[in-house]
């Protein structure tokens, strides 16, 4: 018989090699050493060699310099030898380089608290970049959306807004913009005055009605020539209506203006200012209560008012002996009003302005 016959197989198994897996790096322009082996995944293998893709001169061993370069996408491959039978591995990092992020450079906006919307961006220059964010730094509670916001909202008064922008693998930018916001200007209201022609001047502004602010400035708008500040002398043009307009201003905010017509008219048969007048005549000017205060007590007298037009608008008759008598105009309107003061031998007239 034969003797049995045997043979020994060696079966060697290499390990295949393995590069990882690729991946995404970004790196800000200013950046000098990024370690491009950070972008490989799972468990690369040690001893590799990497490939410089777009031949950008560098890449030194691992490190990579984006200054070197500028921004753009830039591609290295991680390559390892594999043992026979194994073939070779390899795995791709993308590089972006990217600019620095520009906020801008911050700026002062106007605005006025009467106004719905105002845009920040308007007061950054500097080509700021698109996509930022803005911080509302005094917590205004104005902004809208993105960078709009409500001066309405906001209300008078000085506020700052931060716009931030960030790029990846760079620090972020911001710039501030200061928005001043002004309390929307306050003319008052039109009004109206009549006076008479033998008046020397008047004050304008008390034809204005509302709340007007100080500080405008007076147009003469029929160009008479007899306006100085408010007062118009009324002695230097004839019986007719002149418009006056007042204008009040604040920075961001439109110009506010209120129109007094002053009607100047001939005052016939009202008589001058008497001499020696027995008696006082307090405030004036007045805000509608006028005292009468007499010397020597009359008795029979009349009092009658007037206004500026000629107009008999109030009497009171003194029957009895009085030093002391009140009249009441209050529910009439700012103007000049003449207060004749008879009795059995003698007429007396005085001025009297009411300004409320």
């Amino acid at each position: 018989p034969c003797n049995a016959a045997s043979a020994t197989v060696t079966l060697t198994i290499v390990a295949a090699p393995d590069a990882g897996a690729g991946g995404n790096l970004s790196a800000c322009v200013l950046e000098t050493a990024l370690d491009i082996s950070a972008g490989l995944g799972g468990t690369p293998d040690s001893g590799g060699s990497w490939i410089d893709v777009n031949a950008t001169g560098a890449l030194t061993g691992t490190i990579f310099n984006p200054s070197a370069v500028g921004v753009g996408t830039y591609n290295f491959t991680y390559a390892v030898i594999g043992s026979a039978p194994c073939v070779n591995d390899s795995a791709n990092v993308t590089v972006t380089v990217v600019s620095t992020p520009n906020a801008g450079i911050g700026g002062t906006l106007n605005g006025c608290d009467n106004s719905f919307t105002m845009d920040l961006m308007t007061g950054l220059s500097g080509n700021p970049d698109a996509g930022g964010t803005w911080n509302d730094d005094n917590a205004t509670g104005a902004i809208l959306f993105g960078s709009t916001i409500s001066p309405v909202i906001a209300g008078a008064g000085t506020f700052t807004f931060t716009y931030k922008v960030s790029a990846s693998g760079c620090a972020d930018d911001s710039a501030t913009v200061t928005v001043v916001i002004s309390a929307a200007p306050d003319a008052g209201s039109n009004g109206t005055l009549t006076v008479c022609d033998t008046l020397t001047s008047v004050d304008v502004s008390t034809g204005l009605g509302g709340t007007p602010d100080a500080g405008g400035a007076w147009s003469d708008d029929n160009a008479t020539g007899a306006l100085t500040g408010s007062m118009f002398d009324v002695s230097a043009v004839a019986t007719g209506a002149y418009n006056f307009t007042y204008r009040v201003s604040a920075l961001g905010c439109a110009v506010d203006s209120a129109t007094v017509t002053v009607t100047v008219n001939g005052c016939v048969g009202i008589p001058e200012v008497s001499a020696g007048m027995p008696f006082s005549l307090y405030p004036n000017p007045s805000d509608g209560k006028i005292i009468i205060n007499f010397t020597v007590p009359p008795k029979g007298s009349r009092i009658e008012v007037y206004n500026a037009t000629g107009e008999l608008i109030r009497k009171i008759f003194i029957s009895g002996k009085t030093s002391k008598v009140e009249v009441d105009l209050t529910g009439n309107p700012n103007g000049l009003y003449y207060i004749n003061v008879s009795g059995g031998d003698y007429l007396i007239t005085n001025k009297v302005s009411i300004l409320k």
